[in-house]
C-alpha cells in the first residue's frame, strides 16, 4: 500500500507539472494575441484614416472632373464643341466610364461605411461619400 501510495504521488506531481507547462504555454499564447490583437486596433486606426483621406481625395477629383465637364459644355467654347464630333465621342465616351467608375466607387464607400457602422470614424466616412 504505500508503494502504491508512492506511485500515486509520483504520477499526481508528474500530473501536475505537465499542467503547469500548459498554463505558462497558454499564458504565453495568450499574451502574443494581445500583442497581435493591440497591433491590429493600431493598424486598423491608421487603415481608417488612409481610407477617409483616399475617399477626400476622389471627391475632390470628381468635383474638378465634374467642373471641367460643365466648362466644357456650359462655358464660352460649347458652341465648338457641338461643331467636333470626335472631341464630343470621346468626351461622352470618357463620361460613361466616369460615371461607371463613380457609381462603383461610391457603391465602395457606402458598403466600407456600412462595414464600420459603430466604430470610429465611420460617421465621417458616410459623410464623404
Amino acid at each position: 500500500k504505500v508503494g502504491d501510495r508512492q506511485r500515486l504521488l509520483m504520477e499526481a506531481t508528474a500530473a501536475s507539472k505537465d499542467i503547469e507547462g500548459l498554463l505558462e504555454s497558454r499564458t504565453e499564447a495568450a499574451k502574443a494575441r494581445l500583442a497581435a490583437w493591440e497591433q491590429l486596433g493600431e493598424r486598423q486606426a491608421k487603415a481608417q484614416g488612409v481610407c477617409l483621406q483616399s475617399e477626400k481625395e476622389r471627391a475632390r477629383a470628381c468635383e474638378e472632373l465634374l467642373a471641367g465637364w460643365h466648362a466644357a459644355v456650359w462655358g464660352p467654347d460649347a458652341q465648338e464643341l457641338s461643331q467636333d464630333p470626335k472631341t464630343l465621342s470621346t468626351l461622352r465616351a470618357l463620361h460613361g466610364r466616369s460615371s461607371s467608375s463613380l457609381q462603383q466607387a461610391w457603391k465602395d464607400t457606402v458598403q466600407l461605411a456600412a462595414e464600420c457602422l459603430g466604430e470610429d470614424g465611420s460617421e465621417e466616412l458616410s459623410r464623404a461619400a
